[in-house]
């Protein structure tokens, strides 16, 4: 069985955000998309109105906004409520205030989060070696031989004891591996 595995932080969406007196092309978060798109169909929200409908904390959504308020696409008029900025005014242009919207650490943990997806690759392939060869291992065996073979050398690879036993548990999860009597084995589909 095959699943397919969303991955909301990733990626890019341009867009033309058109307005009355300009038009816009930017390249944002699909999550900064989201927010955006929200004020087509209403022209004023409240963080908190917006953080139901976005399903958003509050913290989070405010940052997500803070991009559209440093493009002159929204103003915050009173405080935590959110409007569309139709016709660009100059006292507008002077009241914007620079925000850091936070998307750097953003797509830092995200390329973080793929280097550690990528080493869970290589010890995924080595396991599916060892499973195909021995049938079944218990996970001190497992991390064992990973730690002797994958784990030395100069692309020293890196994962502890309960990392592993998470990912195992993620694989069983997702049924391409089989946990019982406290070994790991595969199904029978796959070897």
């Amino acid at each position: 069985m095959r699943t397919l595995s969303w991955k909301h932080t990733l990626g890019l969406v341009t867009m033309d955000v058109e307005l009355a007196d300009r038009t816009l092309s930017v390249a944002v978060t699909p999550v900064q998309a989201v927010v955006l798109l929200y004020f087509q169909d209403q022209a004023s929200w409240t963080l908190e109105e917006l953080s139901k409908v976005v399903k958003m904390p509050v913290g989070l959504l405010r940052r997500r906004v803070s991009v559209w308020l440093q493009q002159g696409v929204l103003r915050e008029e009173p405080p935590g409520t959110f409007s569309v900025i139709e016709e660009e005014r100059p006292q507008d242009c002077d009241n914007m205030v620079l925000i850091d919207s936070d998307d750097e650490s953003d797509s830092g943990m995200a390329s973080q989060a793929d280097q550690k997806e990528e080493e869970l690759l290589l010890f995924w392939t080595y396991i599916q070696a060892m499973l195909t060869n021995l049938e079944s291992l218990s996970l001190e065996r497992i991390y064992s031989m990973l730690r002797m073979f994958v784990m030395t050398g100069p692309a020293l690879a890196e994962i502890d004891l309960q990392e592993l036993q998470g990912y195992l548990q993620k694989k069983v999860r997702d049924q391409q591996l089989i946990y019982s009597a406290g070994v790991y084995r595969l199904p029978k589909s796959c070897s």
